[in-house]
């Protein structure tokens, strides 16, 4: 007999109660909207970024006689290999601007190759995505007029920001506000990858990703238990209800940027649910030379979520995480196209329960999607329910063996 969902990727029966009304959906649409109008400026750079000299390149805007007057930075990406640099902005106009930065503390130093791209780049819902090739041909002198380094304050998106999972911003009722109003969580700061602690060289850092209406301190039973002598531990936050393959970039993006500064040799992935799949997905963004040795997904609909279909269909703004986990959907059809790296150990744990078809959320048969387990080293069924396994001794056991196995 098929489940009936009740929680996180069964979301879409909200769409049957009084505590989903109209004005979140409207709150939503609004959301989705205006996202519409933003857009990637993406490019290439010559040379390319190396891990002995990386490169930040960033999005700004200002007044155009005065380019290094800078008003706003609105986004920036740091590169520490050969791959290229994607900008998220809201519509507009940008110059962008790159400099190598091999002491990694984001401020121009004499000597220091730089780009200025002469002419403004238009960004908007109507306009083609623009591409742009940078030449850092520049030899920074210390003379030139001074450029104003806001980069990190101006940021919307965390990138090795330190925070308690006792943070208002992770706890479950603000995941339910930011799924409905998810520019609401990139106001209050409630999206990126955030350290539980300073970051510490000696140990290999370890990022949990959640599901949907899931938030970082899902995984607080399992950072309180996980032994920190070898590791140290990461939380990814997002606001569910955006497109995956946008979640997964935008992690993607900042794992190249934490390796750039910290240049860790290893990095641990371990995500629930759907999170599963924005990790998959984030794997095939990320970079050459950033060395994800390991990834773990625990209960993930790999090959969708029915009922999400359901959603999808009939809610009066379908949230686009509704449309990607929904089965057959384009995201799910295209998970697999590029294989998983040989060298990235891959774990499996998949949760089901006496009599049921899966986990009261997620199907048994959907955790176990055939290209997934052909990747797996290592596949583990753990008797619970989709949210219990994550407070589950067995799970316990199986990550401090796979943990052992990713950071060696």
């Amino acid at each position: 007999m098929q489940d009936t969902a009740a929680v996180r990727l069964a979301c879409v029966v909200l769409l049957l109660t009084a505590s989903v009304t109209s004005c979140a959906f409207s709150t939503l649409g609004r959301d989705l909207q205006e996202l519409e109008g933003w857009g990637v400026i993406r490019g290439t750079l010559d040379p390319p970024a190396t891990s002995d000299r990386p490169i930040l390149v960033a999005a700004f805007q200002t007044d155009e006689s005065q380019p290094w007057a800078v008003d706003h930075v609105h986004a920036y990406d740091y590169l520490s290999g050969p791959r290229e640099f994607a900008l998220v902005v809201p519509e507009g106009e940008y110059f962008l601007w790159a400099s190598e930065d091999p002491d990694r503390n984001g401020e121009m130093r004499p000597g220091e190759r730089y780009a200025l791209h002469p002419e403004p780049v238009s960004v908007g819902p109507e306009l083609p995505e623009p591409h742009v090739a940078l030449e850092l041909d520049h030899v920074f002198t210390g003379h030139e007029p001074e450029f104003e380094n806001r980069i990190v304050e101006e940021q919307l998106i965390a990138a090795g920001e330190v925070a308690s999972l006792d943070d208002p911003r992770f706890q479950p009722e603000n995941a339910r506000t930011h799924f409905w109003h998810p520019l609401e969580a990139l106001e209050h700061g409630a999206v990126g990858v955030f350290y539980l602690e300073e970051y510490d060289p000696q140990r290999t850092p370890v990022l949990f990703v959640h599901g949907i209406l899931g938030t970082a301190s899902d995984f607080a039973w399992l950072t309180e238990h996980l032994s920190p002598e070898r590791h140290q531990f990461w939380v990814a936050q997002y606001p569910s209800a955006l497109p995956l393959d946008i979640t997964a970039e935008t992690f993607a993006f900042l794992v190249s940027e934490l390796h750039a500064f910290h240049r860790y040799e290893q990095l641990c992935v371990v995500a629930h649910s759907m999170g599963g799949l924005v990790a998959r997905r984030m794997m095939d963004h990320i970079g050459t030379g950033v060395p994800v040795t390991g990834l773990a997904t625990i209960a993930s609909p790999l090959e969708g979520v029915g009922t999400a279909r359901v959603g999808a269909r009939w809610a009066p703004v379908a949230a686009p995480s509704w449309v990607d986990v929904a089965p057959g959907s384009a995201f799910l059809e295209s998970l697999y196209d590029t294989p998983l790296d040989p060298t990235t150990h891959y774990r499996m744990l998949f949760t089901y329960l006496p009599g049921r078809s899966g986990d009261g959320v997620v199907q048994t048969a959907s955790q176990l999607r055939e290209e997934a387990q052909r990747e797996a080293g290592r596949i583990r069924g753990i008797r619970d329910t989709h949210t219990g396994v994550l407070a589950n001794e067995a799970t316990l056991e199986s990550l401090t063996d796979f943990l052992e196995r990713c950071g060696r």
